[in-house]
């Protein structure tokens, strides 16, 4: 009968251990997790552009985003191909910001500041 304990109890300290951590993996793959894309149209209230935060107004209120690296910050809907940086983005100009959650905060991936040009064109459309 002690032979067969040897066997059952070895048994049973792998099956906890591999509990355990299994369950340590989730928690950490829980803490990464990320959602699909959203995209918010609003007013730049503010750029941290050493903290790269960015503040966007939506109607009353304004909601704080980190801006993700290597995030796309673009000029002009008519001019997708022209890049800019962080340190470009005005107060009180229009964007397109696109973003996700990753580890519980709001991350931009994306954000367009609309230009002149884009209002005038839309605005002249039937």
């Amino acid at each position: 009968m002690s032979t067969r304990w040897f066997k059952i109890i070895p048994v049973a300290i792998l099956a906890c251990v591999s509990l355990i951590f299994s369950q340590e993996q989730g928690s950490a793959t829980d803490a990464h997790q990320e959602t699909s894309d959203a995209k918010i149209d609003g007013k730049v209230v503010s750029v941290d552009v050493t903290a790269r935060i960015v503040v966007v107004r939506t109607g009353e209120a304004g909601d704080t985003f980190t801006v993700q690296s290597g995030a796309k910050i673009m000029l002009g809907m008519m001019e997708l191909s022209k890049e800019t940086t962080l340190g470009d983005l005005m107060p009180d100009s229009r964007v397109t910001l696109t973003w996700k959650m990753i580890d519980g905060k709001r991350t931009a991936t994306r954000i367009v500041q609309k230009s002149e040009a884009d209002s005038k064109w839309r605005n002249e459309m039937p």
